[in-house]
């Protein structure tokens, strides 16, 4: 018996020495934890009875990252913001290093995450944004921390992409690292958990492999671009699915001592996924634990925000198929958060129903686009976050507006539209030269819009006007605001059908004088929320 432990230990110790990285996973006492994943981006390992582990690796992805299991959290990184489940290796492919990680005990029976994406940093004084920040965002992130804490549930917060603008990186020398410090300085929660977004590429790298070369900025600050953990029943995979092109533009190369770093490429992408992340994804699926539930956070959704439409915003469909038949195999649902589209829409396809994707407002609304005070996305709906709160299997969500608070919907009284586009010298000035999609100067006379960015597919919208029930329709068109509020405010290029927003109702109300009155209800018939309109109700820029 004796012999066949020794046999054993030998075996253990020769397997440990023979790999180019090693390392032990402990808890915050220095009790080892085992059966621990662990992984360099390609392979995974976990840990064994001792809390070692080892693997042979090609250090070729720069970052080695610890998967943390139910019941643990990690600390904090030295800077106070990050979450501290990474290192960067240290040594060529061919030295051996030693790469240690800690985690803490955490009862997760409930957890809530702080959802917040496409930030925007930029430093641009146009946008006013870094003010605009500072006044308007970070007091609601505190109290939503603030009161997390008072709950005593644990709380993490999720960054989904584009915290910093690639344009701007040059032009106003606020690159990636300037926007991370300036939400380290502003004091904004943690522990994040961050993805990088397509404008968190270098703009200055053209050539051969230039979406992983253009990551390199992003890797310095927040290690993986692909990684996962599990936070008490669930298993949360944090996927890179931007491919950076950045098609060089066709010019001359400046004169020899003058070619500084500037944006040399059309920034463009595609979006989708590597092959070492699907083969990854494989891997990392095959190491989780039975029973948890998957959730699935990219920066790009993978879904169009429109039913009706082609499907999948990936650029095979062949991708997709092979994520919806990795993921749903374990509750038949693809659960997916994804940033990128700057609006806020629970998303759902006809074409591939199992996915169900929470597609989350932005931070910066239409990259602060929408004047000094206005606060809203390509949809019109009111700049947030979601709160998601977390129980075993079961997930609900709040949203918090920066500038109105818990505020669901917002109401118009289309005359009062009509009245806007038909007077406003600056509105009629711009109607002549830019081709809208939807002229609200005529044709809506008596009629209701509500705009209802918690609207989920399965609710049912009612209005009535003193009592009476009137008929609603879902309309696909652009939200009366947005013309007024983004494309005149900055002149921006954005083509009309981006701005379609698809959360819009319309009633034909009977007077242009009475009280209506909105109310949203779920799929088992009860009231999530209601708000009535007194008429007539006046349109301006600064409307709530």
């Amino acid at each position: 018996m004796r012999y066949c432990i020794f046999l054993i230990l030998t075996f253990m110790c020769l397997h440990l020495q023979g790999q180019n990285i090693k390392g032990t996973v402990t808890d915050d006492k220095g009790i080892p934890v085992p059966d621990v994943a662990v992984s360099d981006g390609i392979n995974i390992v976990k840990t064994n009875a001792n809390g070692q582990y080892a693997m042979q690796s090609d250090k070729h992805r720069g970052t080695i990252f610890v998967i943390s299991p139910s019941g643990y959290t990690v600390p904090l990184k030295k800077e106070g913001l990050q979450a501290d489940f990474w290192r960067h290796f240290k040594l060529p492919a061919d030295k051996t290093e030693e790469i240690n990680f800690t985690l803490i005990p955490q009862d997760q029976s409930c957890y809530n995450v702080m959802f917040t994406t496409d930030i925007h940093l930029n430093n641009f004084p146009p946008q006013d944004d870094l003010r605009r920040f500072h006044e308007f965002v970070m007091p609601v992130v505190k109290e939503i921390a603030t009161e997390n804490a008072k709950e005593g549930i644990p709380m993490y917060t999720f960054h989904l992409g584009d915290m910093s603008t690639d344009a701007h990186w040059y032009e106003q020398d606020f690159n990636l690292d300037s926007a991370y410090y300036k939400l380290i300085a502003e004091g904004f929660p943690g522990p994040l958990y961050n993805i990088t977004g397509n404008h968190d590429n270098d703009p200055n790298i053209i050539g051969k492999n230039v979406d992983f070369r253009a990551e390199w900025h992003y890797r310095k600050l927040f290690g993986p671009t692909y990684y996962s953990m599990n936070i008490g029943s669930d298993h949360w995979i944090m996927m890179d699915d931007i491919i950076y092109v950045n098609t060089p533009f066709r010019k001359k190369r400046r004169p020899a001592g003058t070619d500084k770093p500037r944006v040399r490429g059309k920034r463009d992408f595609v979006i989708g996924f590597t092959q070492d992340e699907m083969n990854w994804l494989k891997k990392d699926l095959e190491a989780m634990p039975d029973g948890m539930t998957v959730r699935f956070c990219t920066h790009a959704s993978l879904l169009f925000e429109y039913p009706e439409g082609k499907g999948t915003q990936l650029k095979s469909n062949a991708q997709l198929d092979s994520l919806i038949t990795l993921l749903s195999r374990y509750d038949g649902k693809v659960h997916a958060y994804t940033g990128h589209t700057h609006r806020l829409q629970f998303a759902r396809n006809d074409i591939f129903p199992q996915i169900e994707d929470l597609m989350l407002p932005a931070v910066s609304g239409n990259v602060w686009g929408t004047g000094h005070q206005q606060m809203i996305g390509i949809d019109a709906s009111n700049a947030g976050v979601i709160i998601g709160h977390f129980a075993g299997k079961t997930a609900t969500y709040d949203y918090k507006t920066f500038l109105y608070g818990k505020k669901p919907m917002r109401l118009y009284d289309m005359n009062s539209v009509m009245n806007y586009y038909r007077t406003d010298s600056v509105t009629l000035a711009r109607l002549d030269t830019i081709k809208v999609r939807t002229d609200y100067r005529r044709g809506y006379d008596n009629m209701v819009y509500a705009n209802i960015w918690e609207w989920r597919p399965d609710d049912i919208v009612k209005m009535y006007e003193n009592g009476r029930e009137l008929e609603v329709k879902k309309v696909n068109q652009g939200d009366p605001l947005i013309f007024v509020g983004i494309v005149l405010n900055v002149n921006t290029l954005i083509k009309p059908q981006y701005l379609t927003c698809h959360h819009l109702f319309a009633a034909q109300a009977h007077t242009a004088q009475s009280p209506v009155t909105i109310k949203v209800f779920d799929r088992n018939g009860k009231l999530r929320f209601e708000e009535q309109m007194q008429r007539p109700k006046p349109f301006s820029l600064d409307m709530e």
